[in-house]
């Protein structure tokens, strides 16, 4: 408890009273298809968010991954909303993509996702946050376009809130 009071007393804040939703979200990942990643979600309205992430997806760096979700993140599934310390989860839509550079071949995975993300608000402005999400699809690949099989991504991200 004393760290977050030597943080909120560094910028000059006190701890109020509630808190806000997270507006933006920034992380750096570790998953699959994209083994690491940068991350960020920002909210679009109320309750819908729309989530990028770039990385790679090995260690070899002659490939590229990127995907994007679209996200309903309904306040009944906030959980201590307005409080330090809170839980959302959210459901939606993802399309995952892996190429080599010159986009010669390609797997596209597209699906549901689920995520969780936590956030621990070190003052009002700025909140530590831990992500979980995880879904499973279709996937397609190409030179052409061709269903494959069913293949599932997962990534973990920890960064800040916004």
């Amino acid at each position: 408890m004393w760290v977050i009071w030597l943080c909120s007393s560094a910028l000059g804040q006190d701890i109020p009273d509630r808190f806000p939703d997270p507006n933006v979200i920034f992380g750096v990942g570790a998953g699959r298809p994209a083994l690491l990643s940068v991350r960020a979600e920002g909210w679009l309205a109320d309750e819908f968010s729309a989530e990028v992430g770039f990385g790679l997806p090995g260690l070899d760096v002659d490939e590229l991954a990127a995907d994007l979700t679209l996200r309903l993140r309904p306040d009944a599934l906030c959980f201590g909303c307005g409080e330090q310390n809170l839980l959302t989860l959210g459901l939606g839509a993802a399309a995952l993509g892996v190429a080599d550079r010159d986009f010669a071949t390609w797997r596209l995975l597209v699906g549901p996702d689920v995520t969780v993300t936590g956030v621990h608000w070190v003052n009002p402005e700025l909140g530590l946050q831990a992500t979980l999400r995880g879904g499973v699809g279709a996937r397609l690949a190409g030179p052409g376009v061709a269903y494959e099989a069913v293949d599932w991504w997962s990534f973990g991200s920890l960064g800040l809130s916004f």
